[in-house]
């Protein structure tokens, strides 16, 4: 007679086991859309669209940022500002690589985005989704969810399209991306060829202190007299170089109340106007600590855009920078 051994008997249960999970995922998660040949190889994403853009929020679970491009013509390599949580030039590589990642993207099959879909691929609670700003002001959102490391495939939604899209994994680990890997030293991404106006006041902001503008190419104060144009070149150059050497963020409830009150009375206002977009950015300081917070750096200021909360710290030997007059520049 034909025995059945303990260890055949072992895997025919573990195989049955696997068959019965694979049938109730499939009893609830809505079926693949038939999808053919062609449509397997296209990419859905519009990557062409993506090589000029104006503006770009990623989220993931770090946490929310938003970026803007200071290139005239909106090409990738920027420069770029991260403008929130906080105000600070952002790396230009971090855009480059996304575009790469999306246009290796291969879709594998196609689902329909019903409730139980979105949920079951982790689309109703992404891992990190970003909101495309075109050079034409179109947006394209796109949405990662689930990744399956058996079949190295994950799942992604866009904007305007009723289908769930799995494909292979991106290149780049964007979920885990951390604030670091966003962001520059450097606290302005100026676009010299862009700059046409440059205001600095100190508090109490009544009197002026310097302001230019830049008409017809040529350089001018308030008084229309004409400017150094190889000073205002060098000037903008030394804006471009300010350096921070930290964001201040997570702060304890005592340091987190000193650094609003910091904040409100600021010592420069300064003014900057690129393209038609004028940007307010203010300096408050010298600090030696905040609350029960003590800064690496004693003297040091902090550098912050309007309506920010969250402030970058500049070295004591940037304040320079903030006590130029129209003088010096003519």
């Amino acid at each position: 007679m034909f025995k059945i051994h303990w260890s055949t008997m072992a895997v025919l249960a573990f195989g049955f086991i696997l068959s019965a999970l694979a049938f109730f995922a499939e009893m609830f998660q809505g079926p693949p859309v038939p999808t053919d040949l062609t449509q397997l190889i296209q990419n859905p994403i519009p990557t062409d669209k993506l090589a000029h853009l104006k503006s770009v929020s990623f989220t993931n679970k770090m946490g929310s940022f938003k970026f803007e491009n200071a290139h005239p013509q909106f090409e990738l390599e920027g420069p770029w500002q991260m403008i929130q949580p906080t105000n600070i030039k952002a790396r230009k590589d971090f855009f480059l690589k996304v575009l790469k990642s999306l246009t290796e993207i291969q879709v594998r099959h196609t689902h329909r985005a019903d409730t139980i879909n979105l949920q079951s691929f982790s689309l109703d609670k992404p891992l990190f989704s970003f909101i495309f700003e075109t050079k034409d002001s179109a947006l394209i959102q796109v949405s990662f969810g689930l990744i399956n490391p058996i079949d190295n495939s994950t799942y992604f939604s866009l904007t305007g399209s009723d289908l769930i899209y799995q494909s292979n994994t991106l290149s780049l680990p964007l979920e885990a991306v951390t604030p670091d890997e966003l962001l520059d030293s450097k606290a302005l991404a100026l676009n010299s060829e862009l700059v046409s106006m440059i205001e600095i006041q100190e508090a109490p902001f009544q009197s002026g202190q310097l302001k230019v503008t830049k008409i017809s190419d040529l350089w001018e104060d308030s008084s229309g007299q004409r400017m150094d144009a190889k000073k205002l070149e060098r000037y903008i150059g030394e804006l471009q170089n300010i350096k921070s050497y930290m964001v201040l963020d997570k702060l304890s409830p005592i340091a987190s109340a000193e650094l609003e009150k910091i904040m409100s009375a600021p010592r420069w206002r300064m003014k900057i106007a690129q393209r038609e977009y004028t940007e307010t950015f203010f300096v408050a300081g010298p600090l030696t600590e905040i609350g029960d917070f003590t800064l690496e750096k004693a003297n040091s200021f902090l550098f912050y855009r309007e309506g920010t909360t969250t402030p970058i710290v500049l070295p004591p030997d940037m304040q320079n920078i903030f006590r130029k007059s129209d003088n010096q520049l003519r």
